[in-house]
């Protein structure tokens, strides 16, 4: 979306009706509680509650675009941290090749490890908000008296944050810093 588009949403959104809405609810609550509970809520108080969920729903939503570039900045991150730590063991080094290449391999593995820790993290708080994004439409549907979404997705969380896709350049660079000091240090010998 262009920076004119969303200043055009933001300026066109009626905060102060909202405002009035939410004051109105407020004030309501306990009779809308009570006619919930009746089977009859005015048209307006859902219509406001609506629009509240529509609110949460987007602020979930670029939270969680947010997390998905910070994991993507990561994982650049991490490849140019990697680059420069092997490029300055080998200049600094020149000598004794071998212990350089044991310390590449420990130093270059711990690099990727926090890397990767990191990129969990961020990884399952996308979920988290994801699952809060369900919620809230599920809250959107059980006003409109629809069906409601299930969010699959909370058994296996941890081990999804572990173990996904998306964390497979952790595990080739894992995998290549080990072979390749491996393969170097057993050929000098």
């Amino acid at each position: 979306m262009r920076q004119s588009q969303i200043r055009d949403d933001i300026t066109s959104f009626d905060f102060k009706a909202l405002w009035e809405d939410l004051k109105s609810l407020k004030n309501n609550t306990y009779k809308a509680e009570y006619l919930e509970s009746e089977g009859t809520v005015p048209e307006d108080e859902i219509e406001t509650a609506d629009k509240l969920d529509y609110i949460q729903i987007d602020s979930l939503n670029k939270a969680t675009l947010n997390f998905s570039g910070h994991s993507l900045e990561t994982k650049k991150l991490c490849v140019t941290v990697l680059t420069s730590v092997i490029t300055i063991m080998l200049g600094l080094y020149k000598t004794e090749l071998e212990e350089t290449l044991d310390m590449i391999r420990w130093v270059g593995a711990t690099v990727v490890f926090i890397f990767y820790v990191v990129d969990c993290i961020l990884y399952w708080y996308q979920d988290k908000l994801r699952e809060g994004i369900i919620k809230q439409e599920n809250n959107i549907r059980k006003r409109h008296h629809m069906d409601s979404l299930e969010f699959r997705r909370t058994k296996g969380r941890l081990f999804r944050t572990i173990i996904n896709r998306s964390h497979f350049i952790y595990y080739a660079l894992f995998v290549a810093i080990i072979v390749f000091t491996t393969y170097r240090i057993q050929n000098m010998k």
